[in-house]
């Protein structure tokens, strides 16, 4: 069972955007003068680590605004990044505040404090600390590395609202261990994550962290408490990100000068809000490396042993997926059924470019890598006005949620194998209709015509037309072309569109 602790925390504060308490349709249970309390949480801490979580430079700002206004906090109408300082009552800011039962507001919120994020709140910038090793020495561990945020929308109550904060970074607990032949002690060693973005753009009315900058190097912090057969355990906080297959990814320095590095052997998708628990075995001067689990991040003594904070549910294809708000039909698994990736239950068409012409073309040439494909176009078009495919899908990823993206051509094939045969076609629309989410769509291939039906990938062909994978008709027979690759078409066709995440 997940636990959770609860750390009441009286914030009190200007909501000069509320209505005064002399309206004309005023009662005697009118409570606008009652003081506005909010509370906070994050999950799998004890009040006393909450609390003292938020001590000191661990301040918290808030945006308050009568209307929802989610990527553009510069439109709220009432407070703008405003300080909340720990005291004996919680976290305070004055003057102290009343709440006009008639009032509808928006919480949004976020730690720690930074008087400059008012200046550019869609695009916060947020740097690690590259030496987390440093900061274990201190009382207050690897909070400047750790960035909470949360949204909370609220009408009238007499209870303190409950503000919920969410891991935003990215969290790796390594547990390494060594064969007799290793020259040099473990113990007492350094380990450092490499080739790594270490600086992100944080949206703090969505969000949604997009890694930015030049890749550098983190050095892990010291954990106390080993696990059995171990020899030192390490815990990094990372921008989410992908490291390729290929890139060197971790240094391990002994005490006796013996250095041994890993290149990853397989893609490694580094989530917001989850933890991922690696194993590091040094065989031979050789590093070995898997994964023991992934789950979502909360602190306690469970991740450092290793153990799953909770049992990961399994699925299988056209199953509907619906975890911690999102939902989607499953495309494809894993072997364990735990991973895979889910298309959305609704779908548009678009286009995937509309840049006028002589617009430079963006380089998002990656097959596998929608990510990569994202960032090549946001390097040309950082709000996305002239990429309207692409847009929709990241659009999705809003209040926390992250990872919709508009897939890479050999991910929209999988989609396609899918819907080029008849009856996984049918199965799919039916798992839409049996989920009975508003608002889905179903693949409405008209059986009967000669009419294609392609969705767009994110990737780009050498000669800059658009990669896609579908249903053709050929002699009454469906087949999908994600099998070859010749059906190239020009970024202004109009394509299906759906967004695809990776569980």
């Amino acid at each position: 069972m997940k636990r959770q602790y609860y750390i009441w925390l009286s914030m009190l504060f200007c909501l000069w955007f509320v209505e005064g308490c002399n309206d004309d349709d005023s009662t005697g249970n009118d409570t606008s003068g009652a003081e506005l309390h909010l509370s906070a949480l994050i999950d799998g801490m004890t009040a006393e680590e909450t609390a003292y979580r938020f001590q000191g430079g661990q301040e918290v700002g808030i945006w308050l605004s009568t209307t929802d206004v989610s990527g553009k906090l510069a439109n709220a109408d009432g407070v703008h990044n405003m300080r909340f300082s720990q005291s004996a009552g919680g976290l305070v800011a004055e003057p102290r505040a009343t709440w006009n039962n008639r009032s509808t507001i928006n919480v949004y919120a976020y730690a720690p404090y930074d008087r400059e994020a008012q200046d550019a709140p869609h695009a916060y910038p947020f740097q690690l600390n590259l030496r987390q090793d440093t900061v274990s020495l201190t009382p207050d561990g690897n909070r400047q590395s750790d960035f909470l945020w949360t949204k909370h929308a609220a009408t009238y109550t007499s209870e303190p609202l409950l503000l919920s904060f969410h891991h935003l970074m990215s969290k790796i607990i390594l547990h390494v261990k060594s064969n007799t032949s290793m020259p040099g002690s473990l113990i007492g060693g350094q380990l450092s994550v490499c080739n790594t973005q270490t600086a992100a753009n944080i949206d703090l009315g969505t969000g949604t962290v997009s890694p930015v900058g030049a890749k550098g190097n983190v050095v892990a912090r010291e954990l106390q408490d080993i696990p059995s057969g171990y020899e030192m355990a390490r815990e990094v906080i990372i921008v989410p990100q992908t490291i390729h297959v290929g890139e060197q990814f971790l240094d391990i320095f002994t005490l006796g000068n013996y250095s041994c590095v890993w290149n990853a052997d397989k893609e490694l998708v580094f989530e917001s809000g989850k933890q991922i628990v690696m194993e590091v075995v040094i065989d031979e001067g050789e590093c070995h490396v898997r994964i023991k689990d992934i789950s979502p991040w909360k602190e306690g003594q469970s991740p450092i042993l290793g153990e799953a904070v909770e049992d990961l549910p399994t699925f299988k294809v056209l199953d509907f997926y619906d975890r911690h708000g999102i939902q989607g039909i499953v495309i494809d698994v894993d072997e364990t059924g735990t991973h895979g990736w889910i298309v959305s239950m609704d779908e548009v068409e678009l286009a995937w470019g509309t840049a006028p012409m002589g617009t430079y073309f963006p380089s998002a040439y990656d097959r596998d890598n929608a990510q990569a494909n994202l960032n090549a176009v946001l390097a040309v078009d950082p709000d996305l006005k002239n990429y309207p495919a692409m847009k929709w899908c990241n659009d999705k990823n809003v209040d926390g949620v992250t990872g919709w993206v508009l897939p890479a051509h050999n991910v929209v094939k999988k989609f396609a194998r899918l819907i080029s045969n008849p009856d996984t076609w049918a199965q799919f629309n039916q798992a839409i209709r049996n989920s009975s989410v508003a608002n889905s769509s179903p693949v409405n291939i008209d059986w009967n015509s000669w009419n294609d039906y392609y969705y767009a990938s994110s990737t780009l062909s050498m000669t800059d037309n658009v990669r896609n994978a579908g249903c053709s008709m050929t002699n009454n027979y469906w087949y999908g072309t994600c099998y070859v690759d010749a059906n190239l078409l020009p970024q202004e066709a109009i394509f299906y569109v759906r967004a695809f995440r990776e569980f």
